[in-house]
């Protein structure tokens, strides 16, 4: 028999993103909860008695603080978007751990509260299907980018931590790759990435603590450009 491990955690820097906006910073739980009924058939003999559980169904809550006047806020998107129904993804742990990702049925929140008191709310929106697992990307301090196929035009993106930089050109410098990572240290907390030696289509860069990485690129010319990290 294996003794399997177990890694607790603590509900405190969680990624929350609805469409393609993140929205960690408007809630205070997101939770999605499976429901089951028990059926029992019962034959006219004790011996026949059968018992079985219906397929789960899958709805989520989520408990956030009210904002009417930010145009693009969890209240103003869950008014406008009702009935709708819009992907999601919860990542429990922004830096490790799996991402859920749910097809949510959106419903408004309430409106308004209590005197002297922030105006919260909580909703439960239905979910078509179940959550999809996506398991843990790998973490590390040192990645390294390459870009094949001698592309002759556009653009690639980094995305580190669920963080994307603004989109890079094809033969960006190094020293631009590296500006454009640390522009983003307002919402990742990174800082002082840099790069070691390597070319606009081969390098390193080393973060200040261990990270995911993964790029994209939209390509033009050269055969058969791509853009890989390992």
């Amino acid at each position: 028999m294996t003794t399997i491990a177990v890694s607790p955690f603590v509900l405190k820097d969680a990624l929350f993103q609805v469409a393609a906006d993140n929205y960690e910073a408007h809630v205070s739980q997101v939770q999605f909860d499976p429901s089951t009924s028990i059926q029992v058939w019962q034959g006219l003999t004790p011996a026949a008695t059968f018992t079985d559980s219906s397929i789960a169904t899958w709805q989520a809550t989520l408990a956030y603080a009210q904002d009417w006047e930010t145009p693009n806020s969890l209240s103003r998107y869950l008014y406008d978007n009702e009935g709708k129904t819009i992907t999601a993804v919860f990542k429990p742990r922004a830096g490790s751990g799996p991402s859920f990702t749910v097809q949510l049925v959106i419903t408004p929140g309430a409106i308004g509260g209590t005197v002297n008191a922030f105006t919260t709310a909580t909703v439960t929106l239905g979910i078509k299907g179940r959550p999809v697992i996506t398991p843990s990307a790998v973490s590390k301090t040192s990645w390294a980018v390459a870009i094949t196929g001698t592309p002759t035009g556009g653009t690639y993106s980094l995305t580190f931590n669920g963080w994307t930089t603004a989109p890079l050109a094809y033969n960006a410098t190094t020293a631009a790759v590296v500006a454009a990572i640390n522009a983003l240290s307002g919402v990742s907390g990174i800082s002082t990435a840099s790069i070691t030696g390597g070319t606009a289509a081969a390098y390193t860069i080393v973060f200040p603590t261990a990270v995911t990485l993964s790029a994209s690129g939209a390509f033009t010319g050269g055969t058969a450009p791509a853009i890989a990290v390992s």
